[in-house]
């Protein structure tokens, strides 16, 4: 069991950090707080796990740069 996905549930409020062009200092990043509406997590396939889940925004897009 991955700690990360056990520990996310509806309700939860997560922050999202993304780093489009990848995590080396001055690269661009986003980041963007939000509610998980639902999460599902289907059968494991070739030790594969898929994974559903919609969030609702409650803030922001925050454009910053990796330190």
């Amino acid at each position: 069991t991955d700690t990360a996905q056990s520990a996310i549930f509806e309700g939860e409020e997560l922050t999202f950090l993304l780093l489009p062009e990848g995590n080396t200092g001055g690269d661009v990043s986003w980041s963007l707080s939000g509610i998980v509406d639902s999460l599902e997590f289907g059968a494991a396939v070739d030790g594969m796990v898929t994974a559903s889940a919609s969030f609702a925004s409650n803030g922001a897009l925050t454009r910053g740069t990796v330190s």
